[in-house]
C-alpha cells in the first residue's frame, strides 16, 4: 500500500486502542498529517497480507516510505507526531532499548481486552474524523 503520510493500524475492537486513537486525535501536531484504519478493516487485511504480518495484538505503524514498525517503537513514533509535552516524551523513552520497551508492551498487550475490555464491533469514526480514517 502506497501512501503519501503515515498509517496507523489499531485494534479496532480494543478499548484500550480505541482511547488511544481518540488521544492521538486529540493531541496530534496540527502540521503531523497521517491516516488511521483498524487492524479488521479492508485496508489492514490487504496491508497485512503484503507484508505477512499477521499478530493482532500490536499496533502497526506505516512511515511514508512503507517502512513498517511495531510495539513499542511504533508508539515512540507515534508520539513523536503529538503536540508537546507527549512529542518529547516519545523522544526521551526512545532513549531506553525496544527490547525492554517491548516486554511491557508485550505484557499490556496481553491483559488489553481483561483490564479495559472489548467492543462488539469496531469504532466508526465521527463525522469530524472521516478524512483520517482508512476502510
Amino acid at each position: 500500500m502506497k501512501v503519501d503520510r503515515p498509517v496507523i493500524f489499531f485494534d479496532g475492537i480494543c478499548n484500550l486502542c480505541n482511547s488511544s486513537v481518540d488521544f492521538i486525535l486529540k493531541f496530534r501536531a496540527k502540521e503531523k498529517l497521517f491516516f488511521v484504519a483498524s487492524l479488521q478493516g479492508q485496508t489492514a487485511k490487504s496491508f497485512l497480507s503484503l507484508h505477512y504480518l499477521e499478530d493482532l495484538s500490536s499496533i502497526v505503524f506505516q512511515d511514508a516510505n512503507g517502512h513498517i514498525i511495531t510495539k513499542a517503537e511504533a508508539l515512540l513514533k507515534i508520539s513523536q507526531m503529538l503536540q508537546f509535552p507527549f512529542n518529547y516524551l516519545g523522544r526521551i523513552l526512545s532513549f531506553i532499548p525496544y527490547k525492554y520497551l517491548d516486554v511491557v508492551y508485550d505484557f499490556m498487550a496481553k491483559k488489553r481486552y481483561n483490564w479495559w475490555g472489548k467492543k462488539a464491533q469496531c469504532r466508526l469514526p465521527q463525522e469530524s474524523e472521516r478524512f483520517i480514517f482508512l476502510p
